[in-house]
């Protein structure tokens, strides 16, 4: 999936920050305001707003503009608004949009964008996204035609459009054709710039096919490698290789478990080890439940003693202390804690149960007047118990998957993992109001 640049989320980190600088109310350092303040700050509230919609207003009129210009006029803009030199204009203010609306209808582009794929005069930053763009617009599905459950990742509201990027969809040509496809796979094959033949590899799936013909120790061995170089490769070819491996490891657990727990217990890179309980978390919350099986039950008390001894750091704001730490920790392991808040394994699981089957398993909370969560029900913990007694494999019914929630839906067998888990949604309520009546 494509998202904004680093220039344009550093413009909208700079921007975010003016406005939040600027307060809506001014306070004196008497206790009590005069009513010429509380004016003041309403006219300046009403500024600002006037201001955001004038903002809006230009950028739809922009994006009009830029969807009836012909392609290689849009490719021009669409460079510009990655440049510096552009810093002040409107293309460089919603670069997200429009390298968005390239990938939603821009495939008349197509024959630009594989030129300046295959040209090593262009700078690497137009071949990488020229890259990005002909995959992700190969993959693109409207919305009238995401799935249920799918969510909308590419979004541009000025003009009313929306949509996603299907990441189980091999790049076949089906929306690019011929050139765009054959321009990656010269890139994946050929690329003068090794960063770029990677990127492209990845694009296309090489990277991670050739990745699975790996055994554990290969995988686990190159994985723990990657990892203590984490630190020098953030956005680089690496720190991807270092993602794909991690996801490959977890979905051969339980198989994997034992490698991983020999790194824990013996590598002496604290940052590796903290690494390592990432991945025995994912594997208890994408694969199968530890606390069910022998070998996961001494995994956790594994990580509860590097824990406790102070081996590793792992990222809880709240922990104040090892115990504190494995307390956190403990709740998922032990207690089956999933969590209820947006973002949420137990909070994905829940609203995918509303949303397919209508389930009253979600509960509102509007935040703001624009702002609407679904958290899952508090009932709904106990049901992740439900599920580990009565399958502690549940996590993987039908396939292992340990990507971004948002995209599962996307999944071919995904309405049948679903299906089952709405069964047993159903065994569960049937179970509680027996139970209830006894």
């Amino acid at each position: 999936m494509i998202t904004k640049n680093y220039r344009q989320l550093v413009l909208s980190a700079s921007m975010l920050a003016h406005a939040l600088s600027a307060p809506v109310y001014a306070f004196p350092d008497c206790t009590n305001s005069t009513a010429q303040d509380t004016i003041t700050g309403r006219e300046r509230a009403g500024e600002i707003r006037a201001e955001s919609e004038g903002k809006k207003a230009e950028n739809k009129e922009f994006l009009d503009k830029f969807r009836s210009l012909p392609p290689e006029a849009r490719i021009d803009i669409w460079k510009q608004s990655n440049d510096d030199k552009y810093r002040g204009s409107i293309e460089f203010r919603i670069a997200d949009r429009i390298q968005d609306l390239l990938i939603i209808e821009g495939t008349d582009t197509v024959p630009r964008l594989a030129a300046i794929v295959r040209d090593r005069d262009q700078r690497y930053f137009y071949r990488f996204w020229a890259v990005r763009i002909l995959a992700d617009m190969d993959r693109y599905i409207p919305a009238a035609d995401l799935p249920k459950g799918a969510v909308a990742t590419l979004v541009i509201n000025e003009l009313n459009i929306r949509g996603a990027v299907d990441p189980f969809l091999q790049v076949t040509g089906r929306r690019i054709g011929d050139e765009g496809r054959k321009s990656l796979e010269w890139a994946a094959k050929e690329a003068d710039d090794k960063w770029l033949q990677f990127f492209a590899r990845d694009a296309l799936g090489l990277e991670k096919q050739e990745l699975e013909g790996s055994t554990i120790d290969e995988q686990v061995g190159r994985w723990r490698d990657l990892v203590a170089q984490s630190k020098r490769t953030e956005g680089r070819p690496e720190s991807f290789l270092r993602e794909t491996l991690g996801r490959l490891i977890v979905e051969r657990a339980p198989d994997s478990l034992s490698v991983l727990v020999d790194l824990l217990n013996n590598d002496k890179d604290r940052h590796v080890k903290t690494a390592v309980v990432g991945l025995i978390r994912a594997v208890d919350a994408y694969r199968f439940r530890l606390r069910k099986t022998d070998l996961g039950r001494s995994t956790i008390e594994a990580v509860h003693k590097a824990v406790i001894r102070g081996e590793v750091k792992v990222e809880c704001p709240q922990c104040g202390t090892p115990a504190s730490t494995w307390a956190e920790l403990s709740n998922q392991f032990n207690n089956d804690d999933f969590g209820l808040n947006p973002g949420t394994l137990g909070a994905h699981y829940a609203q995918m149960l509303h949303v397919l089957y209508g389930e009253n398993t979600i509960k509102v909370v509007q935040v703001g007047t624009s702002i609407r969560q679904e958290w899952a029900i508090p009932e709904f913990t106990a049901f992740i118990a439900f599920l580990t007694d009565k399958d502690p494999f549940f996590p993987s019914w039908e396939y292992s998957y340990s990507g971004p929630p948002y995209s599962e839906a996307f999944h071919p067998r995904f309405a049948d993992k679903m299906a089952r888990i709405e069964d047993a949604w159903k065994q569960y309520k049937a179970g509680g109001m027996a139970s209830s009546v006894e």
